[in-house]
Parts: C-alpha cells; structure tokens; sequence
C-alpha cells in the first residue's frame, strides 16, 4: 500500500506528457492498488476538488468564476481502470460528464492513460496524475456550493 501511494505521489512531480505512449515495461496496478488510491480520498483540481466516497458516491464542487458549480456522481474500478461519472449544476446549466484513465507503473513511476473523456480532450498517456489528497475536502465545500447556487 505504501509502495502504491508512494508510486503516486512520485508521478505528480513529472509534468511531462508522454506523446508515445506507455512505456513497453509499463505493468497495470491490480483493481485493487487503484482502489486504494482512490477510496475515502479526494481527487484536486485547480478550481475544485471531489470526493469519492468508499461507497463509489462522489461529491464534487468547481470555483472557477462564472462557472461555480457542484455535482453527484458515482466512480468504479475496473481491473487497473479507475472512472468516474458526475452530474454538475451551475448557475447557467446542468451538464454530466465522465472520465476514465488506467493507472500503469515502471517501478516507482506511476503512469496515466486517459480512457474516457466527455469533454472533447484528446485523449493522452501522462505520468502526472491528479493530486489526491487523504479524507473528504470537498463535500463541504460542494453542500456550500448548492446552498449559494440554490438550485
């Protein structure tokens, strides 16, 4: 366990995205290294943040100016594929999306490979992953979101 969060942490300090792919020793993490990574733990981004519940619930807000909003949704592992699905609400609109990425490893180096995603992005192999950081810091923010947005 310690190995995996280690792998993890160790990835984010990479920024370079990777334009040939995995590395041909690249392994798969088991389902259940990614579940460790993710379960009970909440995934940063640079405007919000979301917390998937070991329940596979995930409780999601966003602060960007005129785009602040909150979202529910849900996140699965698969093998070493890690999803999440969400239902956002802002001030202008409802909207879902769902991402997948795929977590690899050569030795201590963690590796991405994004799967699924619905906003139109190219899909990459990177070894910078999102920050994820202990505990649940985002549902009070997202209870604050609902509550200011009123919807």
């Amino acid at each position: 366990m310690r190995a995996v969060l280690f792998a993890c942490a160790a990835s984010l300090l990479v920024t370079q995205a990777l334009g040939a792919g995995l590395p041909k020793r690249a392994k798969p993490f088991s389902a259940a290294d990614v579940t460790a990574i993710y379960a009970g733990n909440t995934i940063e981004w640079g405007h919000g943040a979301g917390f998937l519940a070991a329940d596979g619930k995930l409780t999601a807000y966003w602060t960007k100016p005129g785009e602040e909003g909150y979202a529910a949704g849900t996140w699965t592992v698969s093998g070493n594929e890690f999803c999440y699905s969400a239902s956002w609400v802002n001030a202008a609109k409802r909207f879902d999306e769902s991402f997948c990425w795929k977590l690899y490893h050569v030795g201590k180096k963690t590796f991405y490979q994004e799967t699924r995603a619905t906003d139109g992005r190219t899909l990459t192999v990177t070894a910078q992953g999102p920050r994820i950081v202990a505990g649940d810091k985002a549902t009070t923010q997202a209870e604050a979101m609902k509550a200011k947005i009123g919807q």
